[in-house]
C-alpha cells in the first residue's frame, strides 16, 4: 500500500528480544530528498537496544541500533525514487556485523566493535518514527521480521519466492498487506496485528503470486542494464506457469582512443582517459632583450 505524509502502520506489541534479526520488505520510494530519514521500520523513541531501519535523504539504507558501536551503519547502494526494490538487512550480535541486500544480492557488510541485543516487546511503526515524523513516501509490501540470521541463499530465495507460508520457523512478523480495505493489516506470523493510521490507500502492485527473474539474477519487473550482454526475463505466475522473453543484447560503445597527435602533444590513453597533453614554448622579442622566468 502507498504511504504519504502522516500515514503509517502502528504495532503496539513488539517482537521478543533477539540477538539476531533479519528484516525484509518490498519498497518503492517516491520521495527521498528533504533532509530527514524516510522510515521503513523504527521502534518508538531511541533508548538502549532499539532499532531504526530507514532510508537517508541521499538514497542509502540505514540500520541503526542504540548501544552498538558504531550506532549507524549504511548500505553502499543508493536507492532511486520510483523504482521497486526487494531489500533486506541481517544483523548479528555475536558476529558483530550487519549485511545489506538489494534484490536478493549482498551489497555490503558493515562491522561493529561493540554489539547489543535487539530490544524486546517494544512498540514500532512501519512508515514513521513515533507516529509524527520521518514519514515514508511510497509503497511498502511483504514486510517480514525474522529472529535469526538469514543466509545469503535464504535472502535470495525470500526475494524471489511466492508468499512465504505462515508458520515458517523463526518468522516473527509478516505483513503481506493483502487486505485491500480496512484499517488493520494482519500479521501472517500471528503475533502482532498492525493498525493503519491516517488512511493509507490500498493498491494492487504485482499480480497475485507473480514473480520475475532476469538472466542476471535481478527479480524486479524492470532493470537498468549497465554491462554488455544478453538479457532475458522469466515471469512465473501463482500456478507455476512460466514464460521467458527473447534475449535483448546490450552493447556499450567505447570512447575513441587517440593515436595520432601534433608534435607538441603527448597522448595519454591510460585508464581510459583518452586525452592529450599540449606543451607550448614561450618566446619574447624586442629591445631591450626580455628575460622569461
Amino acid at each position: 500500500f502507498p504511504v504519504t505524509i502522516a500515514q503509517h502502520v502502528n504495532v503496539p506489541n513488539g517482537f521478543a528480544t533477539t540477538d539476531d534479526i533479519t528484516i525484509e520488505a518490498t519498497v518503492t520510494p517516491t520521495y527521498l530528498v528533504g533532509g530527514t530519514f524516510k522510515v521503513l521500520m523504527n521502534h518508538d523513541g531511541w533508548s538502549l537496544d532499539k532499532v531504526h531501519f530507514q532510508l537517508a535523504s541521499d538514497g542509502r539504507l540505514q540500520f541503526a541500533i542504540n548501544g552498538a558501536s558504531p550506532t549507524d551503519q549504511y548500505s553502499t547502494f543508493n536507492f532511486v525514487p520510483n523504482n521497486t526494490y526487494k531489500i533486506a538487512v541481517v544483523y548479528s550480535k555475536s558476529g558483530k556485523f550487519v549485511k545489506f541486500y538489494v534484490n536478493g544480492t549482498l551489497v555490503n557488510t558493515a562491522l561493529y566493535s561493540t554489539t547489543v541485543s535487539v530490544v524486546g516487546n517494544s512498540q514500532y511503526r512501519i512508515g514513521s518514527w513515533n507516529g509524527n515524523e520521518r514519514f515514508f513516501f511510497g509503497t511498502i509490501d511483504d514486510f517480514r521480521v525474522w529472529n535469526v540470521q538469514r543466509t545469503n541463499a535464504e535472502v535470495l530465495s525470500d526475494a524471489a519466492a511466492l508468499p512465504i507460508p505462515s508458520g515458517t520457523p523463526n518468522l516473527v512478523r509478516y505483513y503481506k498487506f493483502n487486505e485491500g480495505a480496512g484499517t488493520t493489516t494482519a500479521d501472517a506470523a500471528g503475533n502482532g496485528t498492525g493498525t493503519l493510521v491516517n488512511n493509507p490507500t490500498w493498491v494492487s502492485t504485482l499480480p497475485a503470486g507473480q514473480s520475475y527473474l532476469w538472466s542476471n539474477g535481478a527479480i524486479t519487473p524492470s532493470i537498468v542494464a549497465n554491462a554488455e550482454g544478453a538479457y532475458s526475463l522469466t515471469v512465473t505466475d501463482a500456478a507455476g506457469c512460466t514464460a521467458t522473453s527473447s534475449p535483448i543484447t546490450v552493447t556499450v560503445n567505447k570512447a575513441p582512443v587517440f593515436s595520432v597527435c601534433a608534435t607538441n602533444q603527448t597522448v595519454d590513453n591510460a585508464n581510459g582517459l583518452n586525452s592529450a597533453v599540449v606543451s607550448y614554448t614561450a618566446a619574447a622579442t624586442g629591445t631591450p632583450s626580455a628575460n622569461l622566468s
